[in-house]
């Protein structure tokens, strides 16, 4: 009888020990679980920002570009309004040319007579 209670409390010491490192093991287990659970948010994160960063990037290039059209459109404005101005300079000019011409001739007309 002695024996039995003897090998009864050795099974119950080594079932304590086998639920103890169960239960180590079952604590570990669920660390690693939070720990991948935090790594697959941080990886989600991670791309949720590189997607964002790339919307931010195609929408800065595609504003760069509206951009260099306006800017390209200004320049075109810019180059008429030059040659408008250097038109209207040489029709000036002229007028001015023709004026100084019809005063001589008025002048020597009067001065003829």
């Amino acid at each position: 009888f002695d024996r039995l209670k003897k090998d009864h409390d050795i099974l119950l010491k080594s079932l304590e020990e086998t639920r103890s490192k169960n239960n180590e093991l079952a604590n570990v287990l669920n660390e690693l679980v939070v720990s991948e659970q935090e790594l697959q948010d941080i990886i989600d994160h991670v791309q949720g920002r590189l997607v964002l960063n790339e919307q931010v990037a195609r929408n800065k290039f595609a504003q760069g570009n509206k951009y260099k059209a306006e800017l390209r459109q200004l320049n075109e404005q810019i180059a008429t309004t030059i040659a408008r101005r250097q038109s209207l300079e040489g029709i000036n000019n002229r007028m001015e040319s023709q004026s100084v011409s019809d005063s001589r001739t008025k002048s020597e007309t009067t001065a003829a007579t």
